[in-house]
C-alpha cells in the first residue's frame, strides 16, 4: 500500500482494512477524524511504537484475529477517546505465573 493512499481522505471517520493480509498497520492513516479502525483478520504480528500516536479521535480499534504476541509499551498513549479495543484471537503468550503449580 502506497504511503499516500489515505492522503486525500482527511474527512474519513471509519476505515475497515480487515482480511487484507497486512503485516503491520499502514503508515499515514487519516488522522483528523478517524473514529473507527478495523485491522481485524490480517497477518499483523507487530504494531510499531508510535504508529497510532496521531489518531487522537479514535474511539474503536479492532486488532482481533491477527498474529500479535505483544504490544509496545505506550502504544495507546494519547488515545484518550479510545473506548473499545478488540484483541481477541491472537496468539498471546501465557501469563507469567512464577509460583503456580500448574505452570511448568
Amino acid at each position: 500500500m502506497a504511503d499516500d493512499t489515505f492522503s486525500p481522505l482527511g474527512n474519513l471517520s471509519e476505515l475497515s482494512l480487515g482480511r487484507n493480509a497486512l503485516a503491520a498497520p499502514p503508515a499515514n492513516l487519516p488522522r483528523a477524524r478517524l473514529r473507527r479502525l478495523s485491522l481485524a483478520a490480517n497477518a499483523i504480528s507487530h504494531v510499531p511504537a508510535g504508529s497510532l500516536a496521531r489518531l487522537q479521535a479514535l474511539e474503536r480499534l479492532d486488532l482481533s484475529d491477527n498474529n500479535l504476541t505483544s504490544l509496545p509499551r505506550g502504544l495507546f498513549d494519547g488515545l484518550g477517546k479510545l473506548s473499545h479495543l478488540g484483541l481477541r484471537n491472537n496468539p498471546w503468550p501465557p501469563p507469567a505465573c512464577g509460583g503456580c503449580r500448574w505452570a511448568s
